[in-house]
């Protein structure tokens, strides 16, 4: 007697195995997603209850303004926003804005970029603040960044879009200025011209910007010649 052959797997059978895939896969891309996106919340809570136990001020309004009034503060909780929206509504319109996602990569890429150039030969931080300042200038950055490149959507990129994105830092730096003029509090030594006049300020931004345009068009043409590959 011949023996029987196993049958091949019907076309149907093959989809659904696709689709369950395909399903596990979206659901640890989210699994992700939300991990990091309760780790920048969880970090972000920590150093707000940390600024509001400061005796350097004397209210806790006072404390959340100028806490909220630093670049990192402000981008680290968009991006916690973003892989928020990802993770619970990957569908919905901040999840498949290409634009939108791949700005606050722009953003907290210079966070991390400038803090380490910059900022961190000024600063020693200890203990719990030697923790947060790396979460959110080096691990969250890095962490957002690895997600964009490896899920967000990158087509519909236009170069147009990097003089938009200009928006957020320059309003950033015109509000620091004007609420630095008001109170004597600068979030950032270059952005300070009590000590040398604005002439050094207005060359700092001018090169900021200039590097903010400079590296969202190449960030644009990387994902414009990957979403045609």
């Amino acid at each position: 007697m011949d023996r029987k052959q196993p049958l091949a797997p019907r076309p149907m059978a093959r989809l659904n195995s696709a689709i369950e895939a395909m399903q596990g896969c979206r659901m640890g891309i989210r699994g992700i997603h939300l991990v990091v996106a309760l780790a920048a919340w969880a970090t972000l809570g920590t150093q707000i209850y940390l600024t509001l136990n400061d005796a350097d001020f004397s209210g806790a309004l006072a404390a959340l303004v100028n806490l909220f009034s630093f670049f990192t503060i402000l981008t680290n909780t968009l991006a916690a926003v973003v892989l928020s929206a990802v993770a619970l509504a990957p569908s919905g319109r901040i999840a498949q804005n290409a634009p939108l996602r791949a700005a606050v990569a722009l953003y907290i890429g210079f966070v991390a970029v400038v803090y380490h150039i910059l900022l961190a030969p000024l600063f020693s931080p200890t203990g719990l603040n030697w923790l947060l300042d790396q979460m959110l200038h080096t691990a969250l950055p890095a962490l957002y960044i690895g997600l964009w490149m490896g899920f967000a959507p990158k087509a519909g990129l236009r170069f147009g879009h990097a003089l938009y994105w200009l928006i957020y830092p320059l309003a950033y730096c015109a509000y620091a200025l004007l609420r630095g003029a008001a109170t004597g509090l600068y979030p950032y030594f270059f952005l300070d011209p009590t000590a040398a006049g604005y002439g050094p300020v207005v060359q700092m931004v001018g090169l900021l910007v200039a590097a903010f345009l400079l590296v969202g068009l190449a960030q644009i043409a990387l994902c414009r010649a990957v979403a045609r590959g």
